[in-house]
């Protein structure tokens, strides 16, 4: 665990990508996203953890529907205008919280925001704090193939599949990396994962398939 020394002397050295105006409802939420909320607290429910942890909080959404489901719920951020229970920097060190602390750990949108080079080591964090489960959401870039059918007195009929679009990566200030592009193929990623993990599920959603997500277990 990390001393309120070294702790401290992380924070200082942290260069913050966003602003908490950066989650404005108006400027930020969109139906696409709206549904990523959606699919992240309903996995987690089906689950029925205890504990959670969210690394990367963002507008604090996900954590609002924890509580009202009467999860216990902790969060963890490095960035000074993001509400968070834990100050720290994933990928930047130990993070200040307790072997298998939780029964599910979540870092939805995070991981790319780290240089690949320190995904493998903020996926030990990961690891560590969990006692279980770690539920993660990547962006992906892929071209996007979507068919409806509606039959009157049927239900809707609706498909969807993606083909990766191998691009190299330009850093934008945000993403060091998303799945699909040069380097950072789908399995490529699974590798990494399959490191410390077992993947349980692994999939996109209709609303929204520029996001991949994997629910995985410890080995």
């Amino acid at each position: 665990m990390c001393s309120f020394t070294s702790e401290f002397k992380l924070l200082r050295t942290m260069k913050k990508q966003i602003e908490s105006s950066h989650y404005d409802f108006l400027k930020y939420m969109h139906l696409s996203r709206w549904s990523c909320y959606y699919i992240q607290i309903k996995k987690v429910l089906e689950y029925s953890p205890r504990t959670v942890l969210e690394v990367g909080p963002g507008d604090g959404i996900f954590g609002w529907y924890m509580h009202k489901n009467g999860i216990a719920y902790k969060s963890c951020d490095h960035a000074d205008d993001i509400e968070s229970d834990y100050k720290a920097e994933l990928g930047s060190g130990v993070l200040p919280i307790g072997d298998s602390s939780f029964d599910m750990v979540c870092a939805f949108q995070v991981l790319e925001h780290i240089p690949f080079e320190k995904v493998q080591d903020a996926l030990s964090e990961l690891h560590r704090v969990s006692k279980k489960y770690v539920f993660l959401d990547i962006p992906e870039h892929s071209v996007h193939f979507q068919f409806f059918v509606k039959i009157p007195f049927l239900p809707l009929l609706a498909k969807h599949f993606t083909i990766p679009r191998p691009e190299k990566h330009e850093f934008d200030g945000f993403h060091h990396w998303e799945i699909s592009k040069q380097g950072y193929s789908r399995e490529n990623v699974r590798k990494l994962l399959s490191e410390k993990f077992i993947i349980r599920e692994e999939f996109t959603i209709l609303q929204n398939p520029k996001e991949r997500f994997f629910l995985l277990e410890k080995k």
